[in-house]
């Protein structure tokens, strides 16, 4: 074996493990992380999560939300708010690189009914704001 197989072989590995990773990081994205945001989504909003299902192919023609980049996850979500009423929405998650963080991690909902998405939510107050930080009571 000579020096250009071996450094063919070790690019090869080195491809082979940088997928595998992307791909494990992804699932990992898809069947955890976007879950769970959702469900703490819903509890700091006041919603009842009723359904919350990644569209299939169909299901992202109907979307009015595009696929940015391949580390996003749209899911279709159904909530019943605090009056009783049942709304259905589309949320995007995510941004260029996937987010490890439920606190930070941007998000985009448009609602059943609504032609525009709403700017980009997180979890926690903005970092220009102090934690503390009580919307209009503190201004």
């Amino acid at each position: 074996m000579n020096g250009f197989e071996i450094l063919e072989d070790l690019v090869h590995w080195i491809f082979v493990v940088t997928v595998f990773s992307g791909l494990m990081i992804y699932c990992y994205f898809v069947a955890f992380f976007a879950p769970k945001w959702i469900r703490l989504w819903a509890g700091f909003h006041g919603f009842r999560l009723l359904g919350d299902k990644m569209p299939g192919l169909i299901g992202l023609l109907r979307c009015p939300l595009s696929l940015g980049y391949s580390s996003q996850v749209i899911r279709f979500v159904t909530v019943e708010d605090q009056e009783g009423l049942t709304r259905s929405c589309w949320i995007r998650l995510g941004g260029f690189w996937p987010s490890l963080s439920l606190e930070r991690c941007p998000a985009e909902i448009i609602w059943d009914g609504d032609r525009e998405p709403s700017r980009p939510i997180q979890l926690r107050p903005a970092p220009d704001r102090p934690e503390l930080w009580d919307r209009d009571l503190d201004s």
